[in-house]
């Protein structure tokens, strides 16, 4: 049976970057594509649960037909037809099937994913999977808040430096915060199942922390795990695809909305005193 790996942190901290790292070695399947590589399948932070027992066929045809839709999903190459075939009883069964056939097609006996959110449940992800590993990748709180208010501020179109609300800076420090809480506690009940790596020590050396990964998932040190196949587009290049998407979107809604019906303008409604009657019978009695 292969091994899961999972790669969490708060956003903007690395976690593609450390996945796509992880997922290039040849004995872990990762699934990859695109620019910006590793995919995220939010699947314990947003599915798990969502459509009851799975155990019911009412619930597991609407997940399974859901989840197929996907587009983690349809990047695998997984038939849907082999989750119906393995009946799972619940849904941690459901996706380890999904990426174990991802590494039987790549003959490989581990397999990464890749989900900031995860970082939440890791204590719930590790009662799924007692065999599991978690890799947790952590950086400096000013230089993550910064880079995520500057990709957010890019995705809603504003341009040039913008001071953030106080609101919106207060969100993002106790999303950090909550993010390595949960990193933190989980490290000290697991020690030996979590290893947790700095973005500024992985970005000045990254071949030694590589290391340090490998000997965690007991596994020899490839040089092709640095090569950066898959290089995440600038927060600014992601924004502009972004703005352009949407605007796309828009215009599409636009040209499939039917046209509106102008209505004439009402008659300009004129006061009784200057209707030509009156203004006739003001002349002939001067």
């Amino acid at each position: 049976m292969t091994t899961p790996i999972f790669i969490v942190g708060a956003r903007r901290s690395g976690t593609t970057w450390l996945g796509n790292l992880v997922a290039q070695h040849s004995r872990v399947a990762g699934l990859q594509g695109g620019a910006g590589g590793i995919y995220e399948t939010a699947y314990f932070s947003h599915l798990d649960g969502k459509y009851g027992d799975l155990r019911l066929p009412n619930n597991l045809i609407p997940f399974v037909e859901m989840f197929a839709n996907s587009t983690f999903f349809l990047r695998s190459g997984v038939c849907k037809e082999d989750l119906y075939r393995r009946k799972p009883a619940n849904y941690a069964e459901l996706f380890r099937c999904f990426m174990d056939r991802i590494a039987e097609a790549r003959k490989t006996d581990q397999w990464v994913e890749k989900t900031p959110a995860h970082a939440l449940h890791l204590e719930r992800i590790a009662r799924y999977y007692p065999d599991a590993k978690f890799i947790a990748i952590q950086r400096r709180m000013l230089d993550q808040v910064k880079s995520s208010v500057q990709l957010n501020a890019m995705k809603q179109g504003v341009r040039g430096r913008r001071k953030a609300s106080r609101a919106t800076l207060l969100a993002k420090v106790f999303g950090y915060n909550a993010y390595n809480r949960h990193i933190r506690v989980f490290a000290v009940r697991h020690p030996e199942r979590i290893l947790v790596v700095s973005y500024e020590e992985l970005k000045a050396a990254p071949a030694r922390v590589m290391q340090r990964v490998c000997e965690f998932l007991q596994l020899p040190f490839e040089e092709q795990m640095l090569a950066q196949r898959h290089q995440r587009p600038s927060p600014a290049r992601e924004a502009e695809r972004t703005r352009l998407r949407w605007l796309r979107h828009g215009a599409r809604r636009r040209a499939a909305r039917p046209p509106l019906r102008r209505r004439h303008p009402a008659p300009r409604r004129t006061s009784f005193s200057r209707t030509p009657r009156v203004a006739a019978a003001r002349c002939a009695s001067s």
